[in-house]
């Protein structure tokens, strides 16, 4: 029987990651250390994705002869 759509991108994620994030074990699922790091983690890498994908949106669709200065508003 194959896994849920979920259950094989959690599946894909610890791999990449090289680490369980769920103990899996006794019938109920629990957060590992690792899971927790994520848990914690997640919501500022998403907010700089999301944030950096707007930037590169938007120098695209920039005039080139006057391009924005985003570099400096990230340090």
């Amino acid at each position: 029987m194959e896994q849920p759509p979920l259950s094989q991108r959690i599946r894909r994620l610890e791999k990449e990651l090289g680490a369980d994030l769920f103990d899996r074990g006794g019938g109920q699922v629990q957060l590992t250390p690792a899971g927790h790091v994520l848990m914690r983690e997640a919501p500022e890498l998403l907010r700089a994705h999301q944030r950096m994908r707007t930037l590169v949106r938007r120098a695209a669709e920039t005039d080139p002869a006057n391009p924005p200065r985003p570099w400096s508003s990230l340090y």
